[in-house]
């Protein structure tokens, strides 16, 4: 559980239940976009890659601070295979008018070369 007043960085990856069609899911790895949306202080935006791409419907989803259920990861510590395909699914996405490469896709993208280099080792 996370203290109400904790502030959330972008391109952190988190844990939580997205949202799909009026259906909690169970919890799955999300990217943090935005720490507060327009509509409450209270909620953030994760993209949850495991979802589609950020254009994909139900990929994008306003969650509750206080349902994200760990303090965050950065992405180069998570697995390179989940970088990969998170990389891949923005580019992809930034290509075809989706998503603005902006933000939180140079962290991605920082995370992608950093786990390329340490695959070339």
């Amino acid at each position: 559980m996370n203290a109400p007043d904790q502030r959330f960085t972008p391109g952190q990856v988190h844990m939580a239940r997205p949202w799909l069609a009026g259906t909690e899911l169970p919890a799955q790895r999300g990217i943090l976009l935005r720490e507060q949306l327009d509509i409450s202080a209270e909620y953030v935006l994760l993209w949850f890659p495991g979802l589609g791409d950020p254009g994909a419907r139900g990929a994008l989803c306003a969650i509750a601070r206080r349902d994200l259920t760990d303090d965050g990861q950065a992405l180069a510590e998570l697995p390179r295979t989940w970088v990969a395909k998170v990389y891949a699914a923005a580019r992809r996405a930034n290509r075809a008018g989706q998503w603005t490469w902006t933000g939180v896709g140079a962290d991605i993208e920082a995370a992608h070369r950093a786990n390329r280099r340490r695959s070339a080792r």
